[in-house]
C-alpha cells in the first residue's frame, strides 16, 4: 500500500504530498497495472506484445549508434 503523510494543513503542504504520492505511484507501475488487467489477455498475446516490445528497443538503440 502506496502511503502518504501530510503534516501541516496547508495546501502547500497537500500539493507536496500529492506530487511525491504521484511518483510512488509512477515508480510502482500501479495504474500500467491496472491497465493491463481491465481486459483479460491471452498469453500468446502477451509473449507476442513482449517481442514486438523487444524489437522496437532494438530497432530505437540500432538507429542511436
Amino acid at each position: 500500500m502506496i502511503e502518504v503523510e501530510v503534516r501541516d494543513n496547508s495546501l502547500d503542504a497537500f500539493n507536496k504530498a500529492l506530487s511525491q504520492f504521484k511518483k510512488k505511484v509512477e515508480a510502482d507501475d500501479f495504474i500500467q497495472e491496472l491497465k493491463d488487467r481491465q481486459y483479460y489477455k491471452k498469453p500468446s498475446e502477451k509473449k507476442r506484445d513482449a517481442l514486438r516490445k523487444r524489437e522496437y528497443n532494438l530497432q530505437i538503440q540500432k538507429e542511436m549508434k
